[in-house]
C-alpha cells in the first residue's frame, strides 16, 4: 500500500491511496517516485478546480453589484437631463447659462452611456466591446473634450485649451469612447500640473 498526501502551499488537501492485491507484486523506489508525481498534478489540479470556483463566484457577485449599481444610477441621471431640459426652456435668451445647460445634458448622456458599459462588462471580457464608428470632426471633438474638463481645470486655476484647425479631414471614430479616452487622458494631465499651469491639447 502508498498512502500520498495531496499537499499544495503547505496545506492537506487529501490524500490518494494505491494497494496491489497480486500475490509477490511490491512497489519499489520507482514506483513511489511515480506516484509522488501522480499526488502532485492530482493536488494542483484540486487546487485549480477550488480557486476557479471562487473567481467564478467573484465574477457572478461582481456582475450582480454592477447590475444594482447600474440600475439605481439611471433614475439620477434620468432627473438631471430633464431638469437641464427645464432649465434651458427657462433660460433660452442667456448664452452662457445655454453652454453650461449644454455640459450638463452632455455629461448625462456620457453618464448614460458608461452605465451601459458597466452592463456589458460580460461581453468585454469575451473581446466583443462594440465600437460604432461614425463620421466626426476632430476639431469639434478637441473643444467638446476641453469644455468637458474647463470646471476641473478653473477648480486647480489650471489654464486648459484646444488647439485644432478647422480644415481638419473628418475621421471615423465611436465618439462616446474616444472622448471617454480624452477625458482620462485631460482628467490625468490636470492632476498632475502644479496649480497656476497649463494644459494643452493638440
Amino acid at each position: 500500500v502508498m498512502v500520498l498526501p495531496l499537499f499544495m502551499r503547505d496545506r492537506a488537501l487529501g490524500s490518494i491511496t494505491l494497494a496491489l492485491t497480486r500475490p509477490g507484486r511490491r512497489y519499489d523506489l520507482r514506483d513511489l517516485e511515480l506516484a509522488e508525481e501522480v499526488a502532485r498534478r492530482a493536488a494542483t489540479a484540486v487546487e485549480n478546480a477550488r480557486l476557479y470556483e471562487e473567481t467564478q463566484h467573484a465574477v457572478r457577485a461582481r456582475d450582480d453589484v454592477l447590475a444594482i449599481v447600474s440600475h439605481d444610477l439611471r433614475n439620477p441621471i434620468h432627473t438631471i437631463s430633464m431638469a437641464a431640459d427645464l432649465l434651458r426652456e427657462r433660460l433660452s435668451g442667456d448664452e452662457e447659462s445655454a453652454r453650461q445647460i449644454d455640459i450638463i445634458s452632455r455629461t448625462a448622456r456620457r453618464m448614460e452611456h458608461l452605465i451601459r458599459d458597466l452592463l456589458d462588462v460580460a461581453r468585454i471580457e469575451a473581446g466583443g466591446v462594440r465600437i460604432q464608428p461614425t463620421e466626426q470632426d476632430p476639431a469639434e471633438l478637441v473643444r467638446e473634450a476641453v469644455q468637458f474638463q474647463q470646471p476641473q481645470a478653473r477648480e486647480r486655476s489650471i489654464r486648459l485649451m484646444g488647439e485644432a484647425p478647422e480644415a481638419m479631414p473628418p475621421i471615423r471614430a465611436d465618439r462616446e469612447r474616444l472622448l471617454q479616452v480624452f477625458q482620462n487622458l485631460i482628467d490625468n494631465a490636470l492632476r498632475f500640473t502644479p496649480e497656476g499651469g497649463e494644459v494643452t491639447v493638440r
